[in-house]
């Protein structure tokens, strides 16, 4: 049987942090991909050299082309104070 951990922190991809627009069909306009809100309104490159200087926590790594981040992560950042 296998148990949860209780320590278990969802991973979320770098769209659900920055955010993305909203899609629809040349054709048809229907929406294809609904808009994200940013958790994170920055850039990405922003994101990255942030990475690089600390600022932003490093993404895990789960194959070549696919890096997410810890929820938790992220959260500290949105609710740090503003002029840290």
């Amino acid at each position: 049987m296998s148990v949860a951990p209780e320590n278990h922190d969802r991973l979320v991809r770098l769209s659900a942090i920055l955010g993305s627009k909203e899609i629809k069909d040349k054709n048809t306009r229907e929406v294809i991909k609904k808009e994200v809100k940013p958790l994170v309104p920055v850039c990405k490159a922003t994101w990255y050299a942030g990475i690089k200087k600390g600022l932003y926590p490093q993404g895990v790594r789960l194959s070549p082309r696919v890096v997410m981040w810890r929820l938790s992560d992220v959260m500290e950042i949105v609710n740090r104070a503003p002029n840290e």
